[in-house]
C-alpha cells in the first residue's frame, strides 16, 4: 500500500514538473511576443526619444518577503532640440503591486526623470510624451531589458 502511494505521488510530481515546464515555455513565448510588439510600436514613434532605466541596490534593505529593495529611475534621452519641444512625460507602471501607477515629470533638465523604490522592474512601461503643441506620443519599453535583468 505504501509503495503504491509512493508510485502515485512520484507520477503526480512528474506530471507537475511537466506542467511547470510547459508554463515556463508559454511565459517565454509570451515575453518574446511582448518584446516583438513593443519593437513594432516603437518603429512608429520619434526615433530620437529613448527611454532609459537604472536600478541601484539599497544594501541591507529587503521587503517583508525577503526580496532585495532597489531605487529605480526612469528617464528619456533625446536631442536638446526634441527635449525643448516636450512639455511633460508621464510614465505608467501598470502592475498590481504599484500603489502609484502613474508618475509624471516636467523637468527637462534631468530628462523628465522619475523614480520609485521597490523590488522589481516591469517588462512594459508606457511612456506618454506630451509636447508643447499638446500632441502626445506613446512609447513602450521593456524596463527589465534596459537594466539587464
Amino acid at each position: 500500500d505504501l509503495n503504491d502511494n509512493i508510485r502515485l505521488k512520484t507520477e503526480e510530481l512528474d506530471s507537475l514538473g511537466s506542467t511547470i515546464s510547459q508554463q515556463k515555455e508559454r511565459i517565454d513565448a509570451n515575453q518574446n511576443l511582448i518584446n516583438d510588439l513593443v519593437n513594432e510600436i516603437n518603429k512608429l514613434r520619434d526615433p530620437n526619444i529613448k527611454p532609459n532605466a537604472r536600478a541601484v541596490e539599497i544594501p541591507g534593505i529587503k521587503d517583508s518577503k525577503g526580496r532585495q529593495i532597489y531605487d529605480f529611475t526612469v528617464w528619456i534621452t533625446s536631442s536638446q532640440h526634441t527635449l525643448n519641444k516636450i512639455k511633460r512625460v508621464n510614465y505608467q507602471f501598470g502592475h498590481d503591486t504599484f500603489i502609484i501607477k502613474n508618475r509624471e515629470s516636467n523637468d527637462r533638465s534631468n530628462g523628465f526623470l522619475v523614480s520609485y523604490r521597490g523590488w522589481g522592474c516591469l517588462f512594459v512601461v508606457k511612456v506618454i510624451v506630451e509636447y508643447d503643441s499638446n500632441e502626445k506620443e506613446d512609447i513602450y519599453f521593456n524596463m527589465c531589458e534596459e537594466i539587464s535583468w
